[in-house]
């Protein structure tokens, strides 16, 4: 974890910073800010010990915003590659990805767009999947209707 925060304060914090956007929420910080905060430290112990399963080679992470998430997952576990779909609502969002992409080369990859669209284009097997980006609480059903639906044609 204090890998990751040393990167989010040395390389996102100033891209952040500098887009004159607040932050939106993420694990390590209040919403709207660049406070870090305790209340998500289970969260995050959750997803390291997700992610440093042997059986976790590939993610797919919905929701990217900062990078965050993924850059936790990356540290956690050198042996992952995530695919991450966002709409890229904030001016960050791409300057964060390709910060993270220049650190971790073919480790990860960005999709932009609306997940409820883009998840039938991807045609590849994951082993976990991280609904990190519903900000809307009642496109959650629809969000997971569109996950499964994407597991069933992989599966077939």
């Amino acid at each position: 974890m204090e890998e990751t925060k040393n990167y989010i304060n040395k390389f996102l914090l100033p891209i952040i910073l500098k887009s004159d956007e607040k932050l939106e929420g993420n694990i390590f910080m209040t919403h709207r800010t660049t406070n870090y905060t305790k209340r998500f430290d289970s969260k995050i112990k959750n997803i390291e010990n997700q992610i440093k399963k042997e059986n976790i080679k590939n993610v797919l992470e919905i929701g990217f915003n900062s990078g965050f998430s993924s850059l936790l997952m990356l540290f956690s576990n050198p042996n992952i590659k995530i695919t991450c779909v966002d709409i890229v609502n904030h001016s960050y969002t791409i300057p964060c990805y390709k910060q993270i992409k220049k650190t971790f080369k073919d480790r990860i990859n960005l999709i932009v767009g609306d997940s409820t669209l883009t998840l039938k284009e991807i045609n590849q097997p994951f082993d976990l999947i991280h609904i990190d980006g519903v900000t809307l609480l009642k496109l959650l059903p629809m969000i997971l209707k569109k996950v499964l639906d994407y597991l069933k044609t992989i599966q077939s």
